[in-house]
């Protein structure tokens, strides 16, 4: 989510649909100051006096801007901080920063975690294979003498080797 901040005297609603034109944008929401005024009060009321302040709001008109997808947001960002009336932005830049990392990092270590259990499936079953026909040696000789052909030999031991992989 980015929070853009308008300047005072701009037009919130216009800056919100040009914001919205923009590809990757999912949705906008603007935050009249008014609201977010008495929404800042409901949260602080605990923590803070709000009776010494002044009556004027100080608080800008604000829009909410979702977007599509996380790889998006600093792009969209530059281009809604070029627009006019815009004041400022904030979206969290570091934490998204650390998020995109974390995701990498997890994405990798799924590929090599998936890259070792193939080499793990691969060398049951080729192990499968070794000991089934040295096991079955004698039966190999037999049906080789009878006039099989290496295919009609190897493929049961090549299924089963892939069947005991599997599993």
């Amino acid at each position: 989510e980015i929070m853009t901040f308008v300047r005072d005297g701009e037009d919130a609603a216009r800056l919100s649909a040009a914001i919205r034109q923009f590809p990757g944008v999912s949705t906008t929401v603007v935050v009249g100051k008014d609201e977010a005024w008495a929404q800042l009060q409901k949260d602080l009321k605990a923590e803070l006096s709000f009776e010494n302040l002044l009556d004027d709001n100080p608080l800008p008109d604000t829009i909410r801007v979702k977007v599509d997808n996380p790889d998006q947001v600093a792009p969209v960002a530059d281009r809604i901080r070029q627009l006019n009336g815009v004041e400022d932005i904030n979206y969290g830049r570091d934490l998204l920063a650390k998020l995109q990392q974390i995701g990498a990092f997890i994405q990798a270590a799924g590929a090599i975690l998936v890259g070792c259990l193939l080499v793990a499936t691969l060398a049951v079953t080729v192990n499968t294979i070794r000991l089934t026909v040295q096991t079955r040696r004698r039966e190999i000789e037999i049906m080789q003498l009878v006039g099989a052909s290496n295919g009609f030999i190897h493929w049961p031991f090549v299924l089963e080797g892939m069947l005991f992989g599997a599993l």
